[in-house]
């Protein structure tokens, strides 16, 4: 975690607003190569040696426009292998979504709703009767300590007993 700490300090100051250094977010470029990620979840589960596996992908499904033929050619192998895919398209337009039904078919998108938490919550406050008992012999055993601290001297080394 540390070695992101210089890029959220200013290198300098305009006035008073800061100048950042240069960070990896900033070479943004409007999509993502959601093939690339396709790529190592394939990988992932060869590697695992997962027999029927499956790949889930959540996003927003903006693909960059130079991904898409490597994108087509994963899902043609993804396919082949017989390794399905389902799409959780988060805010996603209906231009990428038809886009990757096209590709992977019709039924391969999961609804972002199906994943909504309905349990309801419970609160209660915890509930105990006071301690007065415990509080009682605290009480007592600190008089006892006090009382013989107070009464009994000390001993006397090299006393005769």
């Amino acid at each position: 975690m540390l070695q992101f700490i210089p890029f959220f300090t200013p290198v300098r100051y305009e006035g008073a607003t800061p100048i950042f250094a240069q960070s990896p977010w900033d070479t943004f470029s409007g999509g993502t190569r959601i093939s690339t990620g396709l790529v190592e979840a394939r990988q992932a589960l060869e590697r695992a040696h997962v027999q029927h596996g499956a790949i889930l992908i959540v996003s927003d499904l903006d693909d960059a426009a130079a991904d898409q033929p490597a994108l087509s050619a994963e899902a043609l192998r993804l396919r082949a292998e017989h390794i399905q895919v389902r799409i959780v398209p988060l805010f996603a337009g209906m231009s990428n979504i038809r886009y990757f039904q096209a590709i992977f078919g019709d039924n391969v998108m999961v609804d972002p709703s199906v994943f909504t938490h309905t349990a309801k919550r419970h609160e209660r406050s915890i509930a105990a009767a006071e301690p007065w008992a415990l509080l009682a012999l605290g009480l007592v055993l600190v008089l006892l300590l006090a009382g013989n601290e107070r009464w009994n001297s000390r001993l006397a080394m090299g006393a005769a007993a």
